[in-house]
């Protein structure tokens, strides 16, 4: 072990490590940041750490990170966290569709009728990029995920939508 955190909690993620870097030190602490990053590698879940840097704010800082010479990410994932840092130019607002989506599906308990609103609004035109970028800004990946998914809702999506929303859900969860 390297340090009392690992001693501490010896099975937590390497994606969090690396996250911790930004939540505790704003990302400017060399020594542990370069550790963190060290630690990520092939099996490392990208999209996760995308959807937490965007929700704790911090989504440039880490850019700038994993941009860097010699950074393990790939390239077409810093280039996808790139336009997620960019923004897609859809405002999603109250009465946005997609906001109005993004608040039906953000429910524990949807009823019956709120399906069947998510269900017409996923099969209109919609800006699925900017729903999942707002879904991970306001730290409900995991609810929109699992609703869009539990209602087949997510075959509506792109599938790079659908894969990325995913991916960030199972990182949450684990």
């Amino acid at each position: 072990m390297s340090s009392i955190a690992e001693e501490i909690l010896p099975d937590v993620l390497p994606e969090d490590r690396f996250l911790w870097q930004f939540w505790v030190n704003k990302g400017m602490v060399t020594e542990p940041l370069t550790r963190a990053l060290g630690a990520l590698g092939s099996h490392t879940n990208w999209d996760y750490i995308a959807g937490n840097a965007l929700y704790g704010g911090f989504e440039d800082d880490v850019l700038r990170v994993l941009k860097r010479e010699g950074s393990p990410a790939p390239p077409a994932f810093v280039e996808r966290l790139a336009r997620d840092v960019a923004g897609s130019g859809k405002f999603v607002a109250p009465g946005t569709p997609e906001c109005n989506l993004l608040v039906l599906c953000a429910s524990p308990r949807m009823t019956l009728d709120e399906e069947q609103q998510a269900a017409r609004l996923a099969g209109k035109p919609l800006d699925w990029e900017a729903l999942v970028a707002a879904a991970g800004r306001a730290n409900l990946t995991v609810a929109v995920q699992h609703n869009l998914a539990r209602l087949a809702l997510d075959l509506k999506m792109p599938r790079a939508g659908a894969d990325l929303l995913a991916a960030r859900a199972r990182g949450i969860r684990a």
